[in-house]
């Protein structure tokens, strides 16, 4: 390194290019001695380029929570709320199975040799499976008389949108269908 002819070697403004491994040799009026080397290890700021996203998984299904870093060195802890996941110490978090009591927010803290830590979330939702306990009854109506449709179903999330036939009845996104005032032109498979 030429002009470098102190007892210090100072890199100001390191860069990624500066990362080697560094040694001097001292010289005197009986030789020259050769000391050990110093390796320099460059880090880098880390960023998240990919959050990890929210996921909706079914009772049994697996969830699997990825973050994205550049930068280096990183280290990862997963949580869920703000219990600390034993172990999990990776980019991703998969959980295998899930069940109702694994719907919680799952957080990453991603900590890097420059001192920074990046804590990014995702929300687990978990769906039970839709079952009918209830289903529509046949309907018997005089006209001008109300006719009431209603279904009642277990599991989450639920949504509902009735037809009459293969038409769809907009607006109809209850649990019940609700016709007043029938006439001759409502008799239909609803």
């Amino acid at each position: 390194l030429t002009g470098r002819t102190t007892n210090s070697l100072v890199l100001a403004n390191v860069a990624t290019g500066d990362a080697a491994t560094y040694n001097v040799v001292v010289s005197g009026g009986c030789g020259t001695v050769q000391t050990n080397s110093a390796t320099l290890t460059v880090t880098t700021p880390l960023t998240v380029v990919t959050p990890p996203a929210n996921q909706s998984v079914c009772i049994g299904g697996t969830a699997t929570f990825t973050v994205g870093v550049t930068g280096s060195p990183v280290s990862y802890q997963w949580y869920k709320g703000s219990a600390l996941l034993t172990g999990r110490t990776t980019n991703s978090l998969v959980l295998a199975n899930v069940a109702t009591g694994d719907a919680a927010t799952y957080s990453v803290v991603v900590s890097g040799g420059c001192g920074t830590v990046q804590t990014n979330s995702a929300t687990l939702t978990v769906t039970t499976p839709l079952t009918i306990v209830t289903p529509p009854a046949n309907q018997s109506v005089c006209i001008g008389g109300t006719a009431t449709f209603t279904v009642g179903v277990t599991g989450s999330p639920i949504s509902y949108q009735w037809y009459k036939g293969s038409a769809l009845l907009t607006g109809q996104t209850t649990n019940s269908l609700v016709l007043a005032n029938v006439a001759t032109g409502d008799a239909a498979t609803y």
